[in-house]
């Protein structure tokens, strides 16, 4: 058998079984009528909707909203560049959009509910005190 037809053969089973595997591990929860990359990035839409707009974002980075729009849709992968941008103006981690840190979450929703709190008075900040723990007993009497 030809050098050439060798090659060719040897592409076309890279083909299927890259196909093959991509399906075996392609999300099925975005339905399978559009072939979905977001798989390798859960948090991608949530991370941008919690801070701005796909035109806001775009006109940060130089992008058009098209392109993130498709990046979010998973109509194409979304590059490197894009969710390092993304991740350094939304304050979180890489990790975080690619679903591997979920303590970079729980630290952010802290951080969140510290800064909430240090904006109240003495008296409310009492107040929340006694609210939670009268949650916590709630839940606990469950």
């Amino acid at each position: 058998m030809c050098c050439i037809y060798k090659a060719i053969i040897a592409d076309k089973l890279f083909d299927n079984t890259t196909n093959m595997l991509y399906n075996k591990n392609k999300s099925t929860e975005w339905g399978d009528s559009v072939q979905n990359n977001l798989y390798l990035y859960p948090n991608l839409v949530k991370v941008r909707k919690s801070r701005m707009t796909q035109s806001e974002l775009a006109k940060l980075i130089g992008i058009t909203q098209q392109e993130i729009s498709r990046y979010e849709s998973g109509e194409i992968k979304a590059p490197i560049n894009y969710i390092t941008d993304l991740a350094n103006y939304c304050n979180v981690s890489v990790d975080y959009i690619l679903g591997r840190d979920i303590e970079i979450q729980r630290s952010d929703e802290s951080k969140y509910i510290v800064s909430l709190y240090s904006q109240l008075s003495d008296d409310n900040k009492m107040r929340i005190v006694e609210r939670i723990k009268t949650l916590i007993d709630l839940q606990n009497e469950k």
